[in-house]
């Protein structure tokens, strides 16, 4: 009983970092490959779908969605900020700024 229960721990904890690692992994290719530059706007929608994917995909086979956005968030602060356009990485900083204000976190973001 409580290996099995420790297993499930285990395929929970690492199938959600597989989940928003690929997940951020993906964002960093499509925005490097498909040039968004040239619409800002739908840029940063890109950027919200992204971030929010990885909870959506995690939670709907039974998976951490809090897991999965945590290792996501940490893998597109280190691959996809830097395939983003200079305005949409503006944009989408003062966003997330924003947001953590409101709900009362404190971020710090490159």
């Amino acid at each position: 009983m409580l290996g099995s229960m420790f297993l499930l721990f285990l395929a929970t904890f690492f199938g959600s970092i597989l989940v928003g690692t690929a997940i951020a992994l993906a964002s960093a290719l499509i925005l490097k490959h498909i040039r968004f530059r040239m619409y800002p706007a739908l840029e940063f929608a890109v950027i919200l779908i992204f971030a929010y994917a990885p909870y959506v995909a995690a939670e709907s086979v039974g998976l951490s969605g809090i897991m999965a956005i945590l290792f996501a968030g940490m893998i597109m602060s280190h691959y996809t900020v830097y395939n983003m356009s200079p305005f949409t990485h503006i944009v989408s900083q003062r966003f997330f700024r924003t947001i953590s204000l409101l709900a009362g976190i404190r971020v710090t973001i490159k």
